[in-house]
């Protein structure tokens, strides 16, 4: 299920293909069937900076990978399944979509009634088509991400090194005790961003009469006779938020995390505060800072080295960062 090797067979690909055909980077589609729609919410959780959009086709987020699951904050979801699907149980498929609800994460998700381990014809069409019109999150304003160190392999007889460490402007990344999963939810008020004004649930049936449907919507071209459940959530933005040059981390679990401020939006050398929440002792780095730039933490003053970067040390609790104008 997209592990170990087979979990760097994908990464190997992606890395073929983007030397070979030189695709557009923000335009990188996520998506598999059966045991991949299984490895589609894996790799999408592992790495979802690499994706425009991940679509799980009869696929089911495992056990393993629900703790994950808020690692798709910055990329949406569309799932697709078959509720008389004999190898991915409905009831299995039905409780991954409920967990996406509850954590109000963007997605999209059908049940065909009448499918099963299938997700091909014309009413799934325009699904596919519509693909090519999403693109990659780069710099997102917030970025949540939580590790489990189970998932790592570090293997010196094969040279296999799968760490998962790193999400956006986000690296470095750490866990204290390894026993336990470590998260790091970093919010950016530099980069622009809209109030988020609603939370917009859909949970509704469809059917592909004699009018014509397919799952996208009305289409007087396609007619099938299936019926579906469609359940969503969209999010509604309102107007754009004053910037502020604050960074606000909380961490869990954590001993160590990387921050780059140029990619947050703290770069060219402004004066900016970092507001840190942290539950266990954590080493942090910054950079992104200009060469001399000031950083003072609880009075006690280090200045960016020649490659722009700065390295503190934050105790448990809650501690503030200021950071000098360069």
């Amino acid at each position: 299920f997209y592990e170990g090797i087979a979990e760097q067979d994908v990464l190997d690909v992606l890395a073929d293909a983007s030397l070979r055909f030189k695709p557009d980077p923000d335009r990188i589609i996520l998506s598999g069937a059966s045991m991949g729609g299984i490895g589609t919410f894996r790799m999408g959780a592992l790495y979802p900076d690499l994706w425009s959009v991940a679509v799980p086709i009869i696929g089911l987020a495992r056990d393993s990978v629900e703790p994950l699951l808020t690692n798709f904050s910055n990329l949406e979801i569309l799932q697709l399944n078959g509720l008389v699907d004999t190898l991915i149980p409905f009831e299995r498929a039905q409780a991954t979509t409920d967990l996406l609800n509850t954590l109000d994460l963007r997605f999209r998700a059908w049940m065909l009634d009448e499918r099963g381990h299938e997700a091909g014809g014309y009413v799934y069409d325009c699904v596919y088509r519509d693909l090519a019109d999403y693109v990659r999150v780069t710099a997102p304003a917030r970025v949540r991400y939580t590790v489990d160190p189970a998932m790592a392999v570090v293997d010196s007889g094969t040279g296999l090194a799968l760490v998962h460490d790193r999400a956006y402007w986000v690296s470095g990344i750490a866990v204290a005790d390894q026993g336990l999963l470590g998260s790091v939810d970093a919010h950016s008020l530099a980069l622009t961003q809209r109030k988020l004004d609603e939370v917009v649930r859909s949970d509704e049936r469809y059917e592909s009469d004699a009018a014509g449907r397919d799952l996208c919507g009305p289409n007087p071209e396609i007619s099938t006779g299936d019926t579906w459940r469609y359940r969503a959530i969209e999010w509604m933005f309102g107007d754009e938020l004053p910037s502020e040059n604050t960074l606000a981390v909380t961490l869990a679990n954590l001993a160590a995390a990387t921050f780059d401020l140029a990619r947050a939006g703290l770069g060219d050398g402004v004066a900016a505060q970092v507001q840190v929440t942290t539950d266990t002792g954590a080493a942090i780095v910054l950079t992104g800072l200009e060469p001399g730039q000031a950083v003072t933490i609880a009075g006690a003053t280090v200045t960016a080295g020649a490659d722009g970067s700065v390295s503190i040390s934050v105790p448990v609790g809650s501690s503030a960062i200021a950071i000098g104008a360069g």
